[in-house]
């Protein structure tokens, strides 16, 4: 859940429990997630979907730059000790 999430409110729309959106045929909205931060209408799930999935590449963006990083260092000791770098 992000800072700005508070239970209650859709994160993306700002309907809440007591003022839900209303669907095309009339009915109300419902949550989508356990935590009551995104509701169940249809652009804000999707763009619930998206922050997750740009959140998850970020993470894994980072990580591979951490472990490009890391190998980098050890080349750096293998060849500053001498022995080849692989």
């Amino acid at each position: 859940m992000t800072a700005a999430a508070r239970p209650g409110t859709c994160l993306y729309c700002k309907c809440t429990e007591d003022r839900p959106r209303r669907a095309p045929d009339g009915d109300p909205c419902h949550w989508f997630n356990a935590e009551r931060t995104v509701c169940s209408m249809p652009d804000c799930v999707r763009q619930h979907f998206a922050d997750r999935e740009k959140a998850s590449n970020q993470g894994w963006t980072a990580y591979l730059a951490k472990a490009r990083n890391a190998a980098g260092a050890r080349r750096a000791r293998r060849k500053k000790k001498g022995r080849k770098a692989a």
